[in-house]
Order: structure tokens, then C-alpha cells, then sequence
């Protein structure tokens, strides 16, 4: 018993006592019917979205094309456009610029949190090239920096880097919001 008050305690403030822990444990329990009716239909509108609709508001972008330098004893850049697009929600923000992107999150401690995110880019083939995590005692703050291949592993066949970015942060934040 003394193992799984700890194990409880993990999830809760520091000298929290045992009844308060046995009532945050079963109040979380009750609200996981309602949190699974609301991932489910979450779920569902994410389906009857057209391919292209995007789960985060679009905050702007901007083009700049990369000039050439035709100087003695310099190189040429390509013309090939840089594009730098922003989206963002309550508590994220996602900014990309070809493959690479950054990805911050500010949310409620949760245990477990950091795993999830991880999974969720793995598995959209994004690389995390670095990240670090800041946290005090009731919230966290993710800056991850990624590099994505352009291939979605849930498809298997060519999709837009934005899109996928913009996918796989749409799952994280039902993740971030359950």
C-alpha cells in the first residue's frame, strides 16, 4: 500500500496527504469517461477534416527568397524561396522553415509528458535535433528543435513537411489537453 501512495503521490503536489491523494485518484477516474467521449470526438472531426485543413490557427507567414552574390572570390546562393510559417495555439507554437522546425509547449506538469511528445514525432518521422524542458512544481515549457524527413510513417508515401508538422502537433496537443 505504502508503494502505491507513492506511486499516486508522483502525480501530486509534494506533502500532499493520503486522503487527499485517494481523492484526486478517484476524481480522475471519473473524469476519464468524459475524456474519452472527448478524444474520441476530437478523433472523429480530425477524420472528417479534408486533407490540407490544418488542427492549428495559421498566425501568419512570411517568403523571402535568398539574393545572389556574383562578387570575385564568392560563391552563388540558389533562388530557391525560404519560407518561415508560424502556427500557434493556447500553449504552443510551431514555426517552420523547410524541413526544420521549432516546437514550444507550455502546459501543466504531467508525468510522461516528454515521452509522449517524443513518440508522437517519432512516429511522424520527425527528428528531435535537440530540446530542453524547463519546469517548476505546476507547469512545464518544451522547446524542441526538428528535422523532418518528408515522409509520414502513418502513410507511407510522400506528404508536405508543413503537413506533417502540423499533424503531428495536432497530437500532441490532444495529448498536452487530456
Amino acid at each position: 500500500m505504502r508503494d502505491m501512495f507513492a506511486n499516486l503521490q508522483a502525480f501530486l503536489p509534494p506533502k500532499t496527504d493520503k486522503s487527499t491523494i485517494v481523492d484526486e485518484a478517484v476524481n480522475h477516474i471519473r473524469m476519464l469517461p468524459k475524456t474519452i467521449e472527448k478524444l474520441e470526438k476530437q478523433k472523429h472531426e480530425e477524420l472528417a477534416t479534408k486533407p490540407g485543413e490544418t488542427v492549428l490557427a495559421d498566425e501568419g507567414s512570411s517568403k523571402n527568397n535568398l539574393p545572389s552574390i556574383n562578387a570575385s572570390n564568392s560563391f552563388s546562393f540558389s533562388q530557391i524561396p525560404v519560407f518561415f510559417q508560424t502556427w500557434s495555439t493556447l500553449n504552443m507554437s510551431l514555426n517552420i522553415c523547410g524541413q526544420d522546425a521549432q516546437i514550444s509547449i507550455c502546459c501543466l506538469k504531467k508525468a510522461g509528458l516528454f515521452t509522449a511528445i517524443y513518440y508522437v514525432l517519432e512516429r511522424h518521422k520527425i527528428e528531435v535535433v535537440s530540446a530542453q524542458v524547463l519546469s517548476d512544481h505546476h507547469r512545464s515549457m518544451y522547446m524542441i528543435q526538428a528535422h523532418a524527413n518528408g515522409v509520414c510513417n502513418e502513410v507511407q508515401e510522400p506528404f508536405p513537411v508543413e503537413e506533417i508538422y502540423k499533424k503531428a502537433a495536432g497530437k500532441i496537443m490532444l495529448i498536452v489537453n487530456s
